[in-house]
């Protein structure tokens, strides 16, 4: 190559199979490169493959950041990133016909000449011994490493399952796709495609192996979720598909199982968590107007059904318990229930209200209720709430009128009663240290309220 020529170019590949930057006056890379790269070609590969992703790079270093993503393609499509330590890592290196092609496709380079199967597989292996070693540096897995790190590559070469709204149908509310994340993208944001074509991508017995490891998630789910069985068996997951409720309601059950299974799951937007939302039984306790509040006080007490902080009409109430699809539409917005589960907290509350003395109950029955030490009528705690398979409960949440919750901080936390008895007692012939004057107000502030103190 004409020496003039040499300022087209940023990198240099020697007879030995080593890269070298070239310098240069031009602002085009990175001192982050520029340093990786003088610790070797390992280093500065390694680099490129997880800290460049989303730059902007010249043709021969473009190329060189082609090996690094693809290696590590190859690692992420490995089940158990999440348990996989640095001794753990085995990765099939590329065919000689994916050498072969990887090498028809270099631009022109310094020391091009010298670039063949053998030296592209020295500097794979050369990626993958650095990589290798930094996990044992980090002990960490290579999940975790990817994570802390905040990157993306522990999403490449996984199963996602996508859980849609489907507005356009009242019979069948509810899309599903699965995918699997064949690459990022040049802003370091994985790749999806849809899983059916991963039978067109993998054909041939020489990819037998990648398709296999890449639904392996997939076979290690469907032995655990009935549901997933039957879309495997079918090859139903392969295809969009639309979904009633009651489908969508039996994805949601098992969505622990799939990602335990290490399959991705992506919900709709608008859900906080993997759920949507629930309606909760809400008990609400308070004073009567211009009553005083204190141990004599009778408080009121009403029982709720709610959702998000908002009290449902009688009329929705009946549509969540008459519903037999798991999931409703309430609000403008789909409603995770369980009839059976709310029935039971629902009586258990509304017979209490009927048999407290019309909805009463005494000031210090209210006080244990509220701070969670305390039921109605000594009944046990496990009857407040009714639990499922997925660890969540359905139960009561028991919430004060704005006057009783400023009174329960104040029982709660004796510093709060600042402006409650401002000077010590007048028999009282000592100093009292700061924490003693909290002390004394909190004990003046319960007998205030015949507590006891």
């Amino acid at each position: 190559m004409a020496k003039e020529n040499l300022g087209s170019f940023n990198i240099a590949l020697s007879p030995s199979g080593d890269l070298y930057l070239l310098p240069t006056q031009r602002p085009v890379l990175s001192e982050r490169v520029r340093s990786a790269f003088a610790s070797g070609s390992a280093e500065g590969l390694k680099f490129l493959g997880l800290w460049e992703l989303d730059s902007s790079l010249p043709p021969d270093l473009h190329y060189w950041r082609r090996l690094s993503l693809l290696y590590f393609s190859r690692l992420c499509a490995l089940p158990g990133l999440a348990e996989m330590a640095s001794q753990d890592l085995c990765i099939r290196p590329p065919h000689a016909e994916e050498w072969s092609q990887l090498r028809k496709i270099a631009p022109p380079m310094v020391g091009g000449e010298y670039l063949n199967e053998d030296i592209l597989l020295k500097l794979w292996k050369s990626i993958h011994e650095s990589f290798q070693a930094e996990l044992q540096r980090a002990g960490q897995t290579v999940q975790e490493f990817f994570v802390t790190r905040q990157v993306a590559w522990n999403l490449v070469g996984r199963v996602c399952f996508h859980l849609a709204e489907n507005k356009g149908s009242e019979e069948c509310p509810f899309a599903f796709l699965a995918t699997y994340s064949h690459r990022l993208s040049s802003q370091g944001q994985p790749q999806y495609l849809p899983l059916g074509k991963a039978l067109e991508e993998y054909q041939g017995e020489k990819k037998k192996d990648q398709l296999l490891q890449l639904l392996l998630p997939v076979q290690i789910g469907s032995g655990e979720s009935q549901f997933l069985k039957s879309l495997v068996d079918s090859g139903e997951v392969f295809h969009p598909l639309a979904w009633t409720p009651h489908e969508a309601f039996q994805f949601l059950q098992d969505i622990p199982l799939y990602e335990s299974a290490g399959i991705l799951v992506r919900v709709p937007q608008s859900w906080n968590t993997q759920r949507p939302p629930r309606p909760q039984v809400t008990v609400v306790v308070g004073g009567k107007k211009g009553s005083l509040l204190g141990a004599g006080a009778m408080l009121k007490f009403s029982v709720q059904l709610t959702l998000e902080e908002g009290e449902l009409s009688p009329k929705e109430i009946q549509e969540i318990l008459d519903s037999t699809s798991g999931l409703a539409w309430i609000r403008g917005k789909w409603v995770e229930i369980d009839p059976q589960k709310l029935k039971e907290v629902l009586g258990h509350w509304n017979s209490l209200e009927k048999a407290s003395n019309r909805g009463e109950i005494s000031f210090v029955e209210g006080m244990r209720l509220l701070s969670g030490t305390g039921d109605l009528g000594q009944l046990s705690k496990t009857s407040m709430v009714s639990g499922d398979g997925d660890g969540v409960q359905w139960g009561a949440r028991v919430v004060a009128v704005e006057e009783l919750s400023k009174l329960l901080v104040q029982l709660r936390d004796p510093a709060q009663n600042l402006n409650i008895l401002s000077e010590s007692p007048g028999d009282l012939r000592a100093t009292l240290r700061p924490y003693q004057e909290v002390g004394v107000r909190w004990l003046w502030f319960l007998a205030q309220l015949g507590l006891g103190a």
